[in-house]
């Protein structure tokens, strides 16, 4: 297994490479392009799962917001490349959504609309909390989830892998 970060300040992309698993590979690319991606998007759902939870638990929970608005809105989305049964997992943040007002919203014409100004989307306290800012030092709890579970997540994407393939055939 290699592990390589990339990216910049602001957004840092961390990738895994697995090797020694040639046996599995072979066995994906003799089957039908749909199942191939079925399995290995099953496989990668159980993985998700195990890193949202750890992302869930570590995510900062202020005294001001006991709602636990953050942990709430941290989501998985799963993306399948059929053709080369290659799969990808976004752990994080959900997008479009903002946090509960705490007061009133300002509506202002802005590029011949009338929109409603004041929000703070949950991606934006994600990536402040994760990267810090100017004025606050950085709390990554997304980081630090992940690197924490990342032998058991592995490991479970190993075995669903496994088990799907068995149950799919020899």
């Amino acid at each position: 297994m290699r592990s390589d970060s990339y990216g910049d300040a602001m957004a840092n992309t961390i990738r895994y490479q697995m090797t020694g698993l040639a046996e599995l590979q072979r066995k994906l690319r003799d089957l039908a392009p749909k199942v191939a991606a079925k399995a290995v998007g099953d496989s990668l759902r159980v993985g998700s799962k195990l890193i949202l939870k750890a992302m869930q638990n570590a995510a900062p929970h202020s005294s001001d917001q006991s709602t636990g608005f953050l942990p709430k809105h941290l989501g998985i989305r799963i993306g399948i490349y059929s053709a080369s049964q290659l799969g990808v997992a976004y752990i994080g943040p959900a997008g479009r959504i903002d946090y509960p007002k705490h007061g009133t919203y300002v509506e202002r014409l802005i590029r011949g609309k009338i929109r409603k100004t004041g929000r703070v989307a949950v991606a934006t306290v994600a990536r402040f909390l994760e990267f810090g800012t100017t004025k606050m030092s950085a709390r990554p709890f997304m980081t630090r989830s992940f690197i924490s579970v990342t032998p058991a997540v592995i490991a479970a994407v190993v075995a669903e892998l496994q088990a799907g393939l068995k149950k799919l055939g020899p």
